[in-house]
């Protein structure tokens, strides 16, 4: 008789506590957890905040909810729940995975693993687990070191001469700096169900969609589907393509493999698997082009690690080694600093109860090939240093509580040693269309509740407060097609100029498609296609949402960096003046700061 698998969904919610808290930790954890459990019982989990179930309000409670508020108002900062994960057991008696325990957000998510993210789930199906924690409010601290050039025998320098070396700066975990980074961070068609043909994609064959005058709704579906995926792992680096492999990581997956890898090494820890027949090294690479979110993503990693671990390790450090100011101009003294400098880490890992994140940003810089030394194009001192740390490196392969977090953009110049050493070897490249346009999403939203952007109302008496998300614009798109074909008023229609409506077929279908929900001429189709759409997603901005998928579509190749900048640059450019503007104005905006700045960069030949 075969056992049938039950799922069990994993609802991991994080609760910050204020710098004046005193209150114990254990306390607030009930407190908490019993406050969320009942506000969700009866109804549904989804990820978002929930800081406003810790505030008082003219709503009616209980009066074990009044208690509770009443004594967690004075504590609670913030709290959201983080992300919903279901994990499937062969044996219903047995509980989830301890990597279960740590996730990354995520959204709809199907795949034949044993666990899956899903949008929301049932009270009667969750487990929930609350974190507690609390920021740190000191900011970082830099460490430095003298070096001499007696020691070194430095050549042509004078006797005694010395340079003070910053060789890291350090943080106290979770820090007040990175609260936030791990939400803002998206990646390509994060939560999205992807296929291993998507994989395949490059981006060349995005540019290549974009090329082509006609935009129909299912050529954007395949655009969408066709972007390079933004994180791959790859199991050989360096000369690695852009182009993504069959077993392809989606944004939403790199989080999580980086998390539970994290969880995993502590599990082998702890059950004592001897190192020496199964090697973990505690080495994560991230490798790509610049401003994709690499360090960014290590530093919301190492947040993220401190926060879940918090109930292991009750102290959490992330140290930021300086690998530029490592090179001494003094023969031989590079390798010193180095060896130096790991063996003081070496000493705060001894301490069991802190967890030591360690980050290397561009470690191509302390790691490069060994082969360009012993030719001679690089000094002979730089095959010292690579050593130095590929000995550190080995050191720590029985340490519980260290993890090493490297960042490249210049993945050929590694060391194949450093790189075989890496357990986790993860691409991160350009955003894909369904990222970029979350990014611009995220952007225009913040802009909105700043009251520099209005989103449009559906009618008088029901306001937008929300954007769709990349599979709802999809879903419109396809609505409004079918409408379209069934509709008396074509696409050229909705055109006033004579001389653009002869040219129609150049205008993308989805700038067509926004006008239906904003062009007086619309009103057949607007009642056609406006119920269904409000279906999808009450609220939302369907026409700013279009016009900024759009932009989106246009901005290929664009770093999520790129992304950013793009509101302010379009509000200096086409938007002067004090007074809000709407949704769609500011995503046209938007597009025509895409177009400047794609002109700028092929000027710059970059």
């Amino acid at each position: 008789m075969s056992i049938k698998s039950t799922p069990l969904t994993r609802v991991s919610c994080e609760v910050c506590l204020s710098s004046t808290s005193t209150a114990s930790v254990k306390d607030i954890k009930d407190r908490a957890t019993a406050l969320i459990d009942r506000a969700h019982r009866g109804g549904i989990y989804q990820p978002g905040s929930i800081t406003n179930l810790f505030r008082k309000g003219n709503e009616k409670r209980s009066e074990a909810d009044e208690a509770d508020v009443a004594y967690l108002s004075r504590h609670v900062q913030s709290a959201r729940i983080c992300d919903i994960e279901v994990v499937v057991s062969k044996d219903s008696s047995r509980s989830p995975p301890i990597s279960s325990n740590l996730s990354a957000p995520s959204h709809a998510a199907k795949n034949n693993s044993s666990s899956a993210f899903v949008p929301f789930v049932s009270y009667w199906e969750a487990q929930l687990v609350v974190f507690i924690y609390q920021l740190n409010e000191d900011g970082p601290s830099s460490e430095s070191s003298t070096s001499a050039s007696g020691e070194g025998g430095g050549e042509g320098g004078e006797g005694g001469e010395s340079e003070v070396v910053n060789q890291y700066t350090q943080w106290s975990l979770p820090a007040r700096e990175f609260e936030g980074i791990w939400e803002s961070l998206i990646y390509d068609d994060e939560g999205s169900d992807e296929s291993a043909e998507r994989s395949q994609h490059s981006i060349e064959s995005e540019k290549t969609a974009q090329s082509t005058a006609t935009v129909s709704v299912s050529g954007l579906k395949r655009g969408r589907e066709g972007d390079a995926p933004s994180a791959t792992a790859q199991s050989i680096v360096p000369h690695i393509s852009e182009a993504s492999s069959a077993n392809s990581l989606s944004g939403s997956h790199l989080k999580t493999t980086l998390l539970n890898y994290a969880q995993s090494a502590l599990l082998f820890s702890d059950a004592g698997v001897d190192p020496s027949l199964i090697a973990w090294n505690h080495v994560i690479l991230l490798h790509g082009p610049p401003g994709t979110g690499k360090t960014s993503l290590c530093k919301a990693l190492a947040q993220k690690l401190a926060i879940r671990l918090g109930p292991r390790y009750p102290s959490s450090q992330l140290i930021e080694i300086n690998a530029h100011s490592l090179f001494s101009r003094w023969f031989s003294e590079s390798g010193k600093l180095v060896h130096r400098l790991f063996a003081h880490i070496g000493e705060m890992v001894a301490d069991e109860d802190s967890l030591i994140i360690l980050l290397i940003d561009e470690v191509e810089s302390l790691t490069s090939a060994r082969k360009a030394a012993i030719s001679g194009s690089e000094p002979s001192d730089a095959v010292r240093v690579v050593n130095a740390v590929l000995t550190a490196i080995d050191s720590f392969r029985t340490r519980k509580n260290v993890l090493l977090l490297t960042t490249s953009n210049v993945s050929e110049a590694i060391d194949v040693a450093f790189v075989d050493r890496a357990d986790i070897k993860a691409y991160v490249g350009p955003p894909g269309h369904s990222a970029r346009f979350s990014i611009l999403a995220s952007c225009l939203l913040e802009l909105v509740r700043a009251k520099i952007v209005t989103l449009c109302e559906i009618d008088a008496r029901t306001p937008c407060t929300k954007l769709l998300t990349a599979d709802e614009v999809v879903e419109v798109l396809e609505i409004v097609k079918e409408s379209n074909q069934a509709s008396t008023t074509t696409a050229t229609d909705m055109v006033d100029d004579v001389t653009l409506k002869e040219d129609a077929v150049k205008i993308s279908f989805t700038t067509l498609a926004a006008s239906y929900f904003l062009d007086a001429k619309a009103e057949e189709m607007r009642s056609l296609v406006m119920s269904k759409c409000t279906r999808i997603s009450p609220s939302s901005d369907i026409a700013t949402s279009l016009f900024l998928w759009q932009a989106a579509e246009k901005a290929i190749g664009f770093s999520g960096r790129s992304l950013r900048k793009l509101p302010l640059q379009a509000h200096s450019m086409f938007l002067r003046g004090g007074g809000t503007v709407t949704g769609p104005e500011f995503a046209s905006a938007i597009e025509r700061a895409v177009q400047v700045e794609r002109r700028a960069r092929e000027d710059l030949e970059v």
